[in-house]
C-alpha cells in the first residue's frame, strides 16, 4: 500500500500462543546493542522497537479485526561533551540526538495543529512524519490511530537540568496531541459482497416505499380537488 515501507534487517516472526510473542519480546530485548560512555556504563546506541500485530477471526461473521502493539525504547539525548564519545559511539550519539530531533518537530507540529480552533488552519499545518525512520514507524502513535502511553526518565542530578528540562518540555507538547481511536476491522469479500445486497435491498425497499407514498399523495390531491368541487364545472 502507499503507506508500507521496507525496513532492512529486521525480522517478522509468526507465533500463535502468548507464550512465543514473550520469547519473542525476550529475544528482541536481548539484541539491544548498549555501550559503556563516560556517562554510562550502559548506554542505548540505538532506539529498540517491538511491534507486535495481533490478528482476530471471527468465522461466524467472517470477519478480521486488527490491533498492533508498539513497545519503544528511545535512546536519550547525547551531549558529547559530557559523554566524551569518539569515533564509532560519536556516530551514534549524533544519529540518536538527529532522529529525537526529528521526533521531536514532529510532535510539536502535531501540538500545535491540536491546539488549533480553526479546520481550515489545522489542515495547513504540515506534519514531517518522513523526518526520519523513527518518525515514519511512530506515524500511527503520535496522532493517530492509537492509545498512547510516554514514560518519561529524567535524572535527579543536579549535572542534567538542561537535559531534564528539555525531556519535560518533550513530554508537555505530547500531551497536547489528540489521538482519535476506531477498530481496525477487515471484512471477507464474501462479507462485503453481502452487504452490498443489504444496502442493495434496502435501496430498492425505500424505492417501493416512495413510489406508494407517492401514489397516496397524488390519490389525495385528486379527492381534495373533487371534494372542493362537488358539482363538477359550471356552464
Amino acid at each position: 500500500g502507499k503507506d508500507s515501507m521496507v525496513i532492512t534487517n529486521t525480522t517478522q516472526i509468526e507465533f500463535a500462543t502468548t507464550r512465543e510473542a514473550l520469547g519473542a519480546l525476550r529475544r528482541g530485548w536481548g539484541r539491544r546493542f548498549v555501550a559503556s560512555t563516560g556517562k554510562n556504563d550502559e548506554s542505548s546506541r540505538s532506539h529498540t522497537i517491538f511491534m507486535l500485530t495481533v490478528e482476530k477471526r471471527d468465522l461466524v461473521k467472517r470477519e478480521t479485526k486488527l490491533a498492533q502493539f508498539y513497545m519503544v525504547d528511545l535512546a536519550g539525548s547525547e551531549q558529547v561533551a559530557r559523554s566524551g564519545a569518539v569515533g564509532e559511539r560519536f556516530q551514534e550519539g549524533k544519529s540518536i540526538n538527529l532522529s529525537l530531533l526529528a521526533l521531536g518537530n514532529l510532535i510539536s507540529k502535531l501540538a500545535e495543529r491540536d491546539s488549533e480552533a480553526s479546520e481550515e488552519k489545522r489542515d495547513r499545518i504540515y506534519l514531517p512524519h518522513r523526518g526520519s525512520l523513527l518518525t515514519r514507524l511512530l506515524k500511527n502513535t503520535f496522532g493517530g490511530n492509537a492509545k498512547t502511553v510516554l514514560i518519561i526518565n529524567v535524572s535527579p542530578s543536579s549535572l542534567d537540568v538542561p537535559e531534564t528540562a528539555s525531556t519535560l518540555r518533550f513530554g508537555q507538547k505530547a500531551k497536547k496531541i489528540k489521538n482519535v481511536v476506531k477498530a481496525n476491522v477487515h471484512h471477507s469479500m464474501a462479507q462485503l459482497k453481502a452487504k452490498i445486497r443489504k444496502y442493495e435491498e434496502e435501496m430498492e425497499q425505500m424505492r417501493r416505499e416512495m413510489e406508494s407514498l407517492r401514489k397516496e399523495n397524488d390519490a389525495l390531491r385528486r379527492s381534495q380537488g373533487a371534494a372542493a368541487n362537488p358539482d363538477g364545472d359550471e356552464r
